[in-house]
């Protein structure tokens, strides 16, 4: 319960603060367990005061700051009520990568600030829970085929984003970033559930996720035309030449490279099925298909 107020606490970074102390009684025998709690804004000085206190602590995650540096300038961030964490004698034990982002940025975040922790208590359990996944938020958010839709989101945002490698974090959706595009893109949301139904069609094939991307890529360019290719892709529907049909020797090719145990990844297979989407567009044959040196972006 809260048993008075302090206007700020003997730290560097507390000027201003005014922090509620809640104190617990767990048992007679056991001393009164005290925290210091504020709900402050935290700018590019104050976080680096508090950086400049931080206790031993985990190597700092580029790439986690990285996505926290997209949310803050795209004003993603909002606070959930997760806090910074200080122990008794002012050391930061948890938010360090929150504090890197607000000093690279030069944008204030507001955030509960909590201080009392000890630091055995914040090694042993900050973190220790199961974050939520991408999954797990569409889910919660009622979207059907969860776990494809969350997929093909994040190979989406690359996509968009030109990171067409479909490798690495560099260019990966942040987690709010790929929740917008799984309730809000409603195409890519019905391309997720139809390629989700065809699953069994697809299986050792091409990843139902990287199907849903290329829905979503070639709806926007011809609709009908698009569902034409990829029904004959799935079903190996071929015209009176399968030997230069471009959908007949994209799914050869495709079979061939799974057979010698070749990798799956959206980044070897969408670029073999959009180069023979192109061809077929435009009434040229193939021999032969492979993933052209450069992007085929679809025409």
């Amino acid at each position: 319960m809260t048993r008075q107020s302090k206007s700020a606490l003997a730290f560097p970074w507390s000027y201003g603060m005014a922090f509620q102390e809640l104190r617990h009684q767990p048992s007679l025998v056991r001393k009164p367990f005290v925290l210091y709690v504020a709900l402050t804004t935290i700018e590019r000085e104050r976080a680096t005061i508090m950086l400049a206190n931080m206790a031993r602590n985990r190597t700092v995650k580029p790439q986690h700051v990285r996505t926290l540096l997209r949310q803050i300038g795209d004003g993603d961030w909002c606070l959930n009520g997760a806090p910074i964490l200080f122990t008794g004698d002012g050391q930061l034990v948890d938010g360090q990568h929150r504090l890197t982002a607000v000093v690279k940025s030069g944008n204030e975040i507001v955030s509960l600030v909590v201080v009392g922790i000890s630091y055995e208590t914040a090694l042993t359990t900050t973190d220790s829970g199961m974050s939520r996944s991408v999954t797990d938020r569409l889910t919660m958010e009622g979207q059907k085929s969860a776990s494809i839709l969350a997929a093909a989101a994040n190979l989406f945002w690359m996509y968009r984003s030109g990171d067409v490698v479909f490798k690495g974090t560099e260019g990966r959706a942040t987690h709010p970033e790929a929740v917008k595009l799984g309730t809000q893109d409603q195409t890519l949301i019905q391309a997720a559930s139809m390629s989700n139904a065809e699953s069994q069609y697809w299986r050792g094939f091409i990843g139902v996720s990287q199907v849903a991307l290329i829905r979503r890529i070639l709806w926007d360019i011809d609709h009908d035309a698009a569902e034409t290719f990829i029904e004959r892709l799935r079903r190996g529907m071929t015209d009176e030449d399968p030997d230069t049909d471009p959908i007949w020797r994209c799914r050869c090719a495709i079979q061939s490279r799974r057979a010698r145990g070749g990798d799956g990844r959206a980044g070897s297979i969408v670029p073999i099925v959009l180069h023979a989407w192109n061809l077929w567009r435009t009434g040229e044959r193939r021999m032969f298909i492979r993933a052209p040196a450069t992007f085929p972006y679809p025409k």
